[in-house]
This record gives structure tokens, sequence and C-alpha cells, in this order.
């Protein structure tokens, strides 16, 4: 709601010299959203993506992160001073995902590197999902997951040549989805998982079905279903793997005791662990979360 609306028909207190001005902007702007059609904003970017060859990386996010500094994005930045509000924010960016998408299709081989940021919900989509193989980096900072996983895991692996994955989840149903349990990529060299919520199990798998060409595995903020944090670190130490273990933040265990706080010193014992072959966990009998 504009700010003028605030005061019913007596806007007196907020009157200025420009304040029917922007209200009329203001109602305008609205009027041209409300026109919006899905097909004509797919052509729209369709035709910016050809113009641009060079393009390399797309960054799908929300306006509103322009909300603290305006003047970053001086679209937004003359929009605010247009209609004298800040746009609304919609929590699921899935429908600017799905007319990125739909613009991109099977062309644009320049585009590599695609970033969402924002609640992105892939049960949101109605597009048939086509091949991404152009993509090689997929960063996702919130991707929500549901009961059934299938939804998910069939939005990730439409981007089948994947060198460099980033992904951090969000579970908003009772019944935690096992997401890693079947993922795959030939060529993932680099993975970083926040937030994730997954088995000893999973996690070994995932780690090991991408050993053979994995160079850098980070985790981060992560709780366990099933299992321990020492059976999956001795389980990854056992592959005697040359990928780089990054860990960080809270791993959560099953039980308190279990779980492991990640500081300089934590990250140095479990590093030491998978150096050295004769190590035995350093983390039995202390307690690691306060």
């Amino acid at each position: 709601m504009h700010p003028l609306l605030f005061g019913g028909n007596d806007r007196s207190k907020l009157y200025h010299p420009t304040a029917d001005e922007a209200f009329a902007c203001y109602i305008d702007f609205i009027n041209k959203e409300k026109s919006r059609r899905i097909h004509s904003d797919v052509e729209t970017i369709h035709f910016a993506l050809s113009l641009l060859s060079n393009l390399r990386t797309v960054d799908i996010c929300h306006v509103q992160v322009f909300a603290r500094h305006p003047s970053n994005n001086r679209q937004y930045y003359n929009l605010q001073k247009k209609i004298w509000i800040a746009p609304f924010v919609d929590v699921n960016i899935a429908p600017a995902v799905q007319q990125f998408l739909l613009a991109l299709g099977s062309g644009f081989c320049n585009i590599q590197h695609l970033s969402i940021q924002g609640r992105f919900d892939p049960s949101s989509l109605t597009l048939h999902l086509a091949e991404y193989s152009n993509i090689r980096k997929l960063h996702i900072s919130s991707l929500i997951l549901r009961q059934t996983d299938e939804v998910a895991i069939q939005f990730l692996q439409a981007f089948p040549l994947l060198v460099d994955l980033s992904l951090e989840t969000d579970i908003v149903d009772s019944v935690i989805p096992r997401i890693l349990k079947t993922l795959y990529w030939p060529y993932l060299r680099t993975v970083f998982l926040g937030n994730i919520w997954a088995s000893e199990g999973d996690i070994f798998q995932f780690f090991r079905r991408h050993n053979i060409k994995l160079k850098h595995f980070a985790i981060e903020n992560a709780a366990l279903t099933a299992g321990s944090w020492k059976g999956l670190f001795s389980q990854i130490k056992g592959l005697k793997s040359q990928t780089l273990l990054r860990i960080g933040g809270e791993l959560y265990g099953r039980r308190r005791k279990d779980s492991l706080r990640i500081n300089e010193t934590v990250a140095g014992k479990i590093q030491e662990f998978m150096r050295t072959a004769e190590a035995q966990w350093p983390f039995d009998s202390p307690k690691h979360i306060q």
C-alpha cells in the first residue's frame, strides 16, 4: 500500500509539491505490473540475453536485496524516488527462475554460472525442465525441501554437467527428504553443502560417488538424521581421498555429545585425524556444544 493512502481522503499532512505526481506514478506502476504476461516477459529476457554474448553469470535475486543500499541499483533507486515506496517482495523466487529457464532453453552456451538467491521452491515450477548442459556452476542459497524430494532432485539433475555446486536447504515439512541419496554429476569438482539435514550414510555415499573427480568438499551448519560425524569422517578417511575437506559452523549429531561447534581448534583436530592413519577420533569424551 502506498504511504499516501494511509491518511484516507485527507492527505494534507503528507502533502508535498510532488506528492500527486508520486501517487500518479505509483498507480501507473501498479497498472503496468498487472498487465504483464509471462510470455512477453520471457521474450524480453530472451532478447536481452541475445544481446549479451559475453555474459557468463546470471544472478537471480529479489529486488529487495537493494533496499538497504538502493543506490547500488540505478533502476531500483529511480523507481523508489519516483513512486515513494519500496517494491513488494514475493518470498518465493521460483517464478523468476522459471521465466529465466524458459528464456534460456537449450541455447546461450556462453552462460555457465547460475546463482539463485532467496527462497526457492522447485515445486512451484510449472515448466517442463529441459537439460541445461551449458550451466557448469550452480549456487542456490535456500532450496525449499518438502516431504517428497523428487521435484528438487529433478531440478538439480536438470544441470547434468555441473562442476561446481553450492547448495543450502530449507526444510518446511516434518519429514526430512533424502536429497543426497541419488544425486550424481560425473564432472563435479567442488561442492558446498549448507544447512543440510542428511544421514551419515547418504552424505558418505554422495561423497564416494563423486570422489574420483572431487577436489573440494565443504559442509557447514549441517545436522545428521542418522549415524555420527565420527562415523562419517572415519569412512571418508578410509577412502584415502585427495579431496580437500572444509567444515564450518555447527555440525549437529543425533546426541548433544556427538555435536561439534567448529572453530579453528576443532577444525585443526579433524584435519589432523583425516591426515594421520593411526590418529583416533579426538572428540569421544568432551562436549563441544555449549
